[in-house]
């Protein structure tokens, strides 16, 4: 069972809330490694795969890097690509190289999120 990590930021410790296996798997879905090769390279089932993207995504919805709408709006691919997004930008796991159809990706995310925000603040 992995261990939960802690934030103490009171005492000015602030540990990483993500397990190193969900880290790593979000960086490399980030870096637009597929499911089945993330899979093949840890030597894992997909659906294990699946299964430490929503552990994570629940991890950075709960402390407020991602919006939960994110969650059930987007496609899974979409929603697990844009909570890697935040948790780099958050240095939760390392920069995510981006080349031009992943920049158009993540624009359409930002996109995405700016109108689901809109909308909510509407209603």
């Amino acid at each position: 069972m992995a261990r939960m990590e802690c934030d103490h930021r009171e005492q000015g410790i602030v540990e990483n809330p993500l397990t190193s296996r969900q880290r790593e798997i979000l960086w490399n879905i980030g870096a637009g490694i597929s499911f089945l090769q993330t899979a093949q390279k840890f030597g894992i089932a997909e659906k294990t795969v699946n299964v430490h993207l929503t552990d994570a995504k629940n991890r950075l919805v709960d402390l407020g890097f991602m919006p939960k709408t994110l969650m059930f709006t987007c496609s899974i691919a979409g929603s697990s690509l844009f909570a890697a997004l935040s948790a780099a930008e958050h240095g939760l796991i390392p920069a995510i190289p981006v080349d031009e159809q992943r920049r158009e990706e993540i624009e359409f995310l930002k996109r995405y999120h700016r109108y689901e925000e809109r909308l909510a603040s509407e209603s």
